[in-house]
């Protein structure tokens, strides 16, 4: 034992501490929230954990109106002027059933803690495929970076389920990177949770997959855990798919950012959609490890936030995924354009965290402190990272660049293993 301790290099030390700090911060903040009864109350977590409790106990039906009037006189007092309801597929249950045992507060704590594990466990994925950034000490800062992002705070006190979706598109993409097209099938399944989320990523996954006969077990994958997926929570709750479906009445309508914009009849929408479609089929044989694949997939993200009504900025937290791609892809082919880059999203995250601060005076529910900040996260980086990942799709010697990406990656894992130092 001691002599491979003796072996441990001075970057991977660095990289356990960093490990460690990172759970330790997690748990920090989720003891933190926990301990404010309202923001533990008014999480999004405590509606489905409510309805998850009632089910189990009283057999009542997951999109029974009584749950949200239950959270309504909980959190509220009664004066909530919309409707609350569980709002998800019900297979969410697969993970609030395990925590509905337990009490409120320690289901609260796991699952804050829970929600913030997948968001760097996903980006850590990520960044060990694509061997960007390389050395120690620029991974510590962007995860530093990831960790202080206003939608990562705004996620995990409202105790939203985006993560799983992030996580479920990096271990997706990691395992088609493999040929394992039958796992990555079933993994991609995760991005169900919160189908309006990424519903023009499983259109580009699907349009990639169908053009060759070697990648269909992505569909067998898909297809078995969809069942399994619908089949668990209908052997308990029969008929909820209908039932999930008419509940969406109760929805609040929200406006997207092309509808804060000049939008007349969605006109942007479907040609911003058709358009990516369109970009899908002409590219549906590109090499999983190409740039061209990267672009395609942060399209569909980039484009798809655009469109659709999603209150807050929550989505955002799959972007990393798709950037970290962009950024290592660009570092290669376009040297320039990639330092360009790099000073436009960190120019964007500055001016996030200025509208944060700049409308905390006005800060209520929902003031102008989240509003101001979403103006750069909703809206401008969407903009910019579609315009950062046209370029790739034009980028030409294909084989080249995956040589390029695959030696990138080796280099990245030597010098784990060897040692880095310049950190």
């Amino acid at each position: 034992m001691y002599k491979r301790l003796q072996h441990i290099t001075v970057s991977q030390k660095k990289l356990w501490i960093l490990a460690l700090m990172g759970i330790f911060f997690t748990l920090a903040l989720s003891l933190t929230l926990n301990r404010v009864p309202f923001i533990r109350h008014k999480s999004d977590f405590f509606l489905r954990w409510h309805a998850t409790v009632k089910l189990i106990e009283e057999r009542r039906n997951l999109y029974d109106a009584r749950n949200g009037e239950d959270i309504s006189e909980i959190v509220y007092g009664g004066n909530l002027d919309y409707e609350t309801n569980f709002y998800y597929p019900a297979f969410l249950i697969i993970f609030t059933a395990p925590l509905s045992l337990v009490s409120y507060p320690i289901a609260h704590i796991i699952w804050t803690t829970a929600v913030q594990l997948f968001y760097l466990i996903g980006i850590w994925l990520i960044i060990q495929e694509v061997g960007w950034p390389q050395k120690v000490n620029h991974i510590t800062v962007l995860m530093l970076v990831c960790v202080l992002f206003v939608p990562y705070f705004q996620h995990t006190i409202w105790g939203q389920f985006n993560t799983i979706g992030m996580l479920s598109l990096a271990m997706c993409w990691i395992t088609l990177r493999r040929s394992k097209y039958g796992l990555a099938g079933a993994l991609s399944t995760g991005m169900l949770i919160k189908p309006h989320s990424s519903v023009l990523v499983l259109v580009f996954l699907f349009i990639w997959v169908v053009a060759k006969k070697t990648r269909w077990y992505f569909l067998v994958g898909f297809s078995v855990t969809s069942f399994v997926l619908w089949l668990v929570p209908e052997l308990i709750q029969p008929g909820w798919v209908f039932d999930f479906i008419k509940s969406l009445g109760g929805y609040v309508p929200t406006k997207s950012v092309l509808d804060q914009w000049w939008n007349p009849n969605q006109v942007l929408a479907v040609t911003l959609t058709l358009g990516a479609i369109f970009l899908f089929l002409r590219l549906r044989n590109t090499s999983i490890a190409s740039p061209q694949f990267a672009a395609c997939l942060g399209i569909s993200l980039y484009v798809w936030a655009l469109i659709v009504p999603i209150i807050g900025v929550f989505h955002i937290l799959m972007f990393p995924i798709t950037m970290i791609m962009l950024l290592s892809h660009l570092q290669h082919i376009y040297p320039r354009l990639y330092k360009v880059a790099l000073s436009c999203f960190g120019a964007i995250y500055v001016l996030g965290w200025i509208g944060f601060i700049a409308g905390l005076p006005n800060a209520d529910l929902y003031g102008m402190h989240i509003i101001w900040s979403e103006m750069a996260h909703k809206s401008a980086l969407p903009v910019i990272s579609i315009l950062f990942s046209l370029p790739l799709l034009v980028s030409t010697n294909e084989n080249q660049l995956e040589k390029v990406l695959r030696a990138s990656n080796f280099r990245f894992k030597s010098k784990l293993e060897d040692g880095y130092q310049n950190d």
